[in-house]
């Protein structure tokens, strides 16, 4: 009883859980398996120009949909925003940078170096990415409309790990990704807050 109102006391605390849950998760699952996921994260002198770089697609994907009034994405927005509030609101940039950090780290591990690498290795590239993109789009299904954006997602991250051999690059794409995406919900909530005329029009 004390542990469930310690949970639901504080999002924050099962964001941070769960997202550093992954880490161990896919290095277990990995060594049966015959994995090391960890041997592909190489830094470079260039990766971090090529995460940026790869970053700006999602980013410009976000802004024209949210500028245009996409309405599959101001429902999505309309579902996430009071989940991201409920975890995030008061932590500060700390907070989103933290959870944005071990989301990369641990979805990758997961996702792209154990169960993209494994299917890939049994069923081919192509088919390997597929799957881990659905599983992925899955884990985030809060609605239709988000399991195809999560699955759109995972198709374009997992792309970005098959072509660089570098589970350290969709990392921190993803980690940057979603840092800017939650940042971008609490100012809009901010702004709602503050001009509800205004963040209507």
């Amino acid at each position: 009883m004390t542990r469930n109102r310690l949970l639901a006391a504080d999002p924050f605390l099962i964001a941070v859980l769960f997202e550093a849950a992954l880490i161990p998760l896919a290095l277990v699952l990995a060594i049966p398996l015959g994995l090391q996921p960890w041997q592909a994260f190489g830094a470079s002198p260039g990766l971090v120009f090529a995460a940026v770089a790869g970053t700006v697609p999602l980013l410009a994907a976000l802004a024209v949909s949210a500028r245009v009034g996409a309405a599959w994405f101001e429902d999505v927005e309309a579902l996430v925003r009071p989940l991201i509030e409920s975890v995030f609101r008061g932590r500060g940039v700390a907070g989103v940078v933290i959870v944005s950090a071990l989301a990369g780290v641990g979805e990758e591990l997961l996702f792209r170096g154990v169960i993209q690498t494994a299917m890939a290795a049994s069923f081919g590239a192509w088919p390997g990415l597929v799957v881990a993109s659905v599983l992925f789009g899955m884990m985030h299904a809060l609605s239709r409309a988000y399991f195809v954006l999560a699955t759109a997602m995972g198709l374009y991250l997992g792309v970005l790990y098959q072509a660089t051999d570098n589970l350290l690059l969709p990392a921190i794409v993803h980690g940057l990704y979603d840092a800017i995406a939650i940042g971008y919900l609490l100012l809009a909530g901010d702004r709602g807050r503050d001009g509800p005329s205004e963040s209507a029009s």
